[in-house]
């Protein structure tokens, strides 16, 4: 876990599907924790908050 991360996702990959030269991964959410706190975004190669 990320210390001062906003969420905590515990989750079941139930599928992977091979795109080009990455995987992605469907997954179901089996536990879901969030924190108060303002979001660090990355966008445009910086990092932001809102």
């Amino acid at each position: 876990l990320l210390a001062e991360s906003l969420a905590h996702l515990i989750v079941t990959v139930t599928d992977a599907h091979l795109a080009g030269d990455h995987t992605l991964y469907i997954g179901r959410v089996e536990y879901l924790k969030s924190f108060d706190g303002e979001p660090l975004l990355y966008f445009q190669g910086r990092y932001a908050k809102l």
